[in-house]
């Protein structure tokens, strides 16, 4: 059975520390969408969801993932390592 860096890497870090790893990941892209919504680019979005116009809403989600890839990688990856901390 062959093991790959990225599991030898895993059972070395131990479960507690990839849950608070994946947690800080995790928060990293979900704080850095929070300040986008607020005060950057998304104050659009975020009034036209308030407004209820869905596809407008969608279209400035859309944008921020083109935009952002790396935070949106961030969240999806945090979630990821969490899920498997709890495993």
């Amino acid at each position: 059975m062959r093991s790959t860096l990225s599991s030898r890497v895993f059972e070395a870090v131990g479960s507690r520390s990839r849950e608070f790893l994946g947690g800080v990941v995790g928060c990293v892209g979900l704080l850095h969408f929070v300040a986008w919504v607020s005060v950057g680019d998304g104050v659009g979005s975020r009034a036209a969801l308030e407004a209820g116009d869905l596809a407008l809403a969608g279209t400035g989600l859309v944008g921020y993932a083109s935009a952002h890839p790396a935070y949106v990688l961030a969240f999806v990856a945090g979630i990821a390592v969490l899920l498997s901390a709890r495993q």
